[in-house]
């Protein structure tokens, strides 16, 4: 594909040799930028990275294309060009052979030494289990990876951790991050996942990004959207990358960026996104569900007798519990979200409450803690009430 950087009305622009598409890279107006570059050196910095892309791809056997590097270079660009240039922390979830690695890091260390990306993976897949850039362990891919940022002169800039993304963003620091990239792959419930922890390590005004949007949910073929309708957990379809187009979809409706015909997305969030993303269908059921089973296995408590089957029962109860808040804490983060935890943990406070009522034969204590337990929630209490009906539990 043949295309052309220019500058048009103050921005970086991208532009296709057959105009069918022009994307806004960053700006380089003066009056925007007050920083240590001028608007020139920010341009001539930018086409000197680019440049790199045939050198970079040697040796990182991926199939990022230049594309993408354009684009996720320009959002590195707009978050360096904006409140601040200087010690920015990012973060790459996802790291691979380092591709998008350089280039992050290239665009970091043009304003800055100081600026750090922070790389999070396991390093432990083949690049290529049939081409030249097959490696088979995580120790010698990690040290590919040291190899090629060293080798592109931004070892000082790159931190690599190694471990999950799941566990690995858990350690981290909330509202941390001056901008995220999201480059893990997977279906959608693991993308989804990614994307929550994103806005939780980010902090308020930072930016987001990520890889594999070929579009918009409503932008799909119907038959697409159809075949989404039917999975809850899909991956590819055809050539569309679904998986990550529902997360996106779940997490912010339509409500991001995407630099067609690349695949990098891009969301700046905000205080109320932090507060607010929505917690998306399929989980949802799981967690009423789980709760309801919780439910039903305090109403199956035998009504007329304490005895050990039912301290038995309450052991199983206050394990689902703890399951539902470990579930919680380690995938979601919104508001909505920190009622359901906090009304959790007073559940098994409760719980545990009458297990030890029940084995000391207190059974007045054993029912002022189930009827705690029956105002936490609405769908819970009627059920719960139904149950224990006030004088099933006195001696």
């Amino acid at each position: 594909m043949n295309f052309m950087i220019n500058i048009e009305n103050n921005y970086l622009t991208l532009r296709d040799a057959a105009g069918h598409f022009v994307i806004p890279l960053f700006s380089v107006n003066p009056s925007e930028l007050n920083r240590d570059l001028s608007p020139q050196q920010l341009i001539d910095s930018f086409i000197i990275n680019i440049n790199k892309y045939g050198e970079v791809i040697k040796y990182t056997y991926g199939t990022t294309t230049i594309l993408d590097i354009i684009a996720l270079s320009s959002l590195v660009y707009r978050t360096c060009t904006g409140v601040k240039h200087k010690n920015l922390r990012v973060l790459e979830m996802g790291s691979g052979f380092g591709c998008s690695t350089v280039f992050i890091a290239l665009a970091l260390k043009a304003f800055s030494e100081d600026n750090i990306l922070f790389c999070l993976d396991t390093w432990n897949k083949a690049a290529n289990k049939d081409g030249p850039g097959e490696i088979d362990n995580y120790l010698n891919s990690l040290e590919h990876f040291r190899a090629v940022t060293g080798y592109m002169d931004v070892s000082e800039q790159v931190k690599p951790v190694v471990c999950e993304s799941v566990y690995g963003a858990e350690a981290l620091r909330d509202d941390y991050f001056d901008m995220i990239f999201i480059n893990t792959a997977g279906n959608y419930k693991n993308i989804y996942a990614d994307i929550l922890k994103a806005v939780r390590l980010i902090r308020p005004g930072g930016l987001i990004a990520g890889q594999g949007c070929n579009c918009k949910m409503s932008q799909l073929p119907e038959d697409i959207r159809d075949s989404i309708a039917l999975s809850d957990d899909p991956g590819f379809i055809k050539d569309y990358n679904v998986g990550t187009i529902k997360a996106l979809s779940a997490a912010f409706g339509e409500n991001y960026g995407h630099f067609a015909p690349a695949l990098v997305w891009h969301k700046s969030i905000s205080m109320e996104d932090k507060g607010g993303a929505p917690l998306g269908e399929t989980f949802e059921k799981m967690i009423t569900g789980m709760f309801n089973s919780v439910m039903e296995a305090l109403a199956s408590i035998n009504q007329d007798s304490l005895n050990r089957e039912n301290i038995k029962l309450l052991y199983f109860i206050l394990e689902m519990v703890e399951n539902i808040s470990g579930y919680l804490s380690n995938n979601f983060y919104n508001l909505r979200d920190r009622e359901v935890k906090s009304t959790t943990m007073l559940l098994k406070n409760y719980i545990v409450h009458m297990i030890n009522a029940m084995q000391n034969s207190q059974a007045r204590v054993a029912k002022k803690y189930f009827q705690k337990a029956a105002v936490l929630h609405p769908e819970w209490s009627g059920r719960i009430r139904q149950e224990f009906n006030g004088h099933s539990l006195q001696r």
